[in-house]
């Protein structure tokens, strides 16, 4: 029987502690992920979890404090970044303001020492993949922003690596271009199949279109890691949950479970169906999230499955109104809701809340000190108290 292949990426137990003379912070704890070859892996987590740390520590530009670093099964823990064969594309875009776009995307190849007439076939094969094919002879300053993000995922394609690392690659676009070089992003992606991407980025309508996996990090911990769709439908944990997407996060109790996947729940005097993966027994308390995409507001208050409420505030978004209503049987708690249009109700009106049948999911009440993912164990986390530095990448072209 031929043995499966190793995964493209392979990070094992991986921690990472900066120092500051004997002081030490933690950046990383126990990072175990895979990434086999033609998949996509987003990481996401509000800022100071780890993710670009993560990356870093891939790339080569970090050494671990602790684990081992696998390039198809190749341990390269103490291989320098030019010796990792890795394409690494950052938010900053990088590029020597000096070279001309031609000479940044053969930056890498000529420091290869490949012959010239290899480098200029990959230069031109590069920018052709990117659509930059006619500004191979302008400086970086005579580029859009947009060029020049597509000159850096040029540079680092140039080199046919079997792992692209992107760092925040959009975060520095406007919302136009961002929007455009995302379409670009999926494009390329289906141009790469045997290249392993890992993909850093604290926008989830990023990873949602990229990713076909995502891990949701927390205090340099990875705590949650499931195929995308798996994650956005059926969260494990409250932080995911309310992290993906800004779930609602609503106490209820269960009452019974009719069918597989779907449980009746209670809160106050409205019952709900709820989607409920796994197991939940009669009288267990639980979560109920819900987006606030799939609420409805209501003139009544009446109904089995409507909540009385009071609007607290509102937020005309353009096609939508974000508002914020206190729920009776949660004086405590304040509910989004996305309603089409502009506000119709007064702040202070009384108004239903209505949560049709199964547009919430079930998650425990309190999330779990370890989570089991991907057949990954991952350990929780609770929120750094404060926010982790992120050192400079050594050995990242200087602009």
């Amino acid at each position: 029987m031929t043995a499966p292949a190793a995964p493209a990426v392979r990070l094992e137990e991986i921690d990472v502690d900066y120092r500051r003379g004997r002081a030490s912070t933690p950046a990383l704890r126990e990072l175990s992920i895979r990434i086999d070859a033609g998949r996509t892996l987003a990481l996401l987590g509000p800022s100071g979890s780890g993710k670009s740390t993560a990356l870093k520590v891939l790339a080569g530009f970090l050494r671990p404090s602790a684990g081992r670093v696998y390039l198809d099964g190749t341990d390269v823990t103490d291989l320098p970044p030019a010796r990792r064969g890795i394409g690494v594309v950052v938010q900053s875009y990088a590029l020597f303001p000096h070279l001309r776009v031609d000479d940044n995307v053969a930056f890498g190849l000529r420091a290869r020492r490949l012959p010239k007439a290899v480098v200029a076939e990959r230069t031109a094969e590069a920018l052709e993949q990117v659509g930059m094919a006619e500004f191979g002879r302008r400086l970086p300053r005579e580029l859009s922003g947009g060029q020049q993000q597509r000159v850096a995922i040029a540079r680092a394609l140039a080199i046919r690596p079997k792992v692209l690392l992107l760092d925040e690659p959009l975060a520095a676009l406007d919302i136009h271009l961002r929007q455009g070089m995302l379409a670009e992003l999926q494009r390329l992606r289906g141009t790469l199949p045997d290249t392993a991407i890992l993909f850093v980025t604290h926008d989830q309508a990023e990873a949602l279109a990229l990713a076909d996996q995502i891990g949701v990090m927390r205090g340099g911990r990875l705590v949650d890691l499931a195929d995308t769709g798996e994650l956005w439908h059926r969260p494990p944990s409250r932080f995911t949950a309310s992290f993906l997407g800004g779930a609602n996060l609503l106490p209820v109790t269960v009452l019974d479970s009719p069918h597989p996947d779907t449980a009746t729940v209670r809160l106050g005097a409205a019952e709900f169906l709820a989607n409920a993966p796994g197991s939940w027994p009669a009288g267990a308390s639980a979560v109920l999230a819900v987006r606030p995409h799939a609420l409805r507001i209501t003139a009544s208050t009446q109904g089995p499955d409507v909540l009385a409420a009071r609007v607290t505030g509102a937020q005309w978004r353009g096609p939508t109104t974000r508002l914020t209503v206190a729920v009776d049987a949660l004086p405590d708690l304040l509910v989004e809701v996305d309603q089409p249009g502009e506000n119709t109700h007064p702040i202070g009106a009384t108004v239903g809340l209505h949560v049709p049948a199964r547009a919430g999911v079930l998650v425990p009440a309190e999330d779990a000190p370890t989570a089991r993912s991907s057949g990954v164990d991952v350990a929780g986390a609770d929120p750094p108290s404060a926010r982790v530095p992120e050192p400079r990448a050594v050995g990242e072209p200087a602009p």
